[in-house]
């Protein structure tokens, strides 16, 4: 899923707030500092803030970074 199956930002973040999860495969949507758009990474640790403020800590796989943050 990507923000753009949504009808707001909300829906989408509500949706990734429910089911994301240590170890799960995931894919960057909007660059962040050192993490690109489109990078791919696993799930190493998540950090539950208010609906827009959900930050995954990932071991990234397609940059060449260790590791990244994203907020959604």
């Amino acid at each position: 899923m990507s923000p753009s199956d949504f009808l707001s930002l909300d829906e989408y973040a509500t949706y990734v707030r429910a089911n994301i999860a240590v170890r799960m495969m995931v894919r960057c949507c909007k660059s962040y500092e050192v993490v690109n758009e489109g990078d791919i990474g696993k799930v190493i640790k998540i950090d539950y803030g208010r609906l827009h403020d959900l930050n995954v800590e990932v071991s990234s796989t397609k940059s060449g970074v260790q590791s990244g943050r994203d907020t959604v």
